[in-house]
């Protein structure tokens, strides 16, 4: 598992990350009528592979790419009859957060 600091690393790396994306999709934005669909294809790939693996899961504690995960809330996963203990167990590092992030792989989902 990642410390606080490594997991505020992260987010700001990804943020950062965001930002520049967004700047890429602008200028693409602007030279669409030059660029074909393919080359389209391939920049925005090349966009979520330069933001690499920003979202950790708290269940596994693994990296993932922030499309791999899910924010599950408190209430999501009593609606699914999840037992209390186990949402306890889910929150219990920081019993003040809405929701967490998880691995979409997860079986429970």
């Amino acid at each position: 598992p990642m410390s606080e600091t490594q997991i505020e690393e992260a987010r700001a790396r990804n943020c950062e990350s965001q930002r520049a994306s967004r700047q890429r999709r602008r200028q693409l934005e602007i030279n669409r009528d030059d660029v074909n669909p393919s080359e389209l294809i391939v920049q925005k790939y090349q966009d979520e592979i330069r933001k690499g693996l920003t979202a950790v899961c708290v269940c596994c504690g693994g990296l993932r790419f922030s499309d791999q995960t899910k924010s599950v809330t408190k209430e999501s996963l009593l609606a699914r009859n999840a037992n209390q203990e186990f949402v306890h167990n889910v929150f219990k590092f920081n019993k003040q957060q809405e929701s967490n992030v998880f691995a979409s792989i997860a079986h429970w989902m």
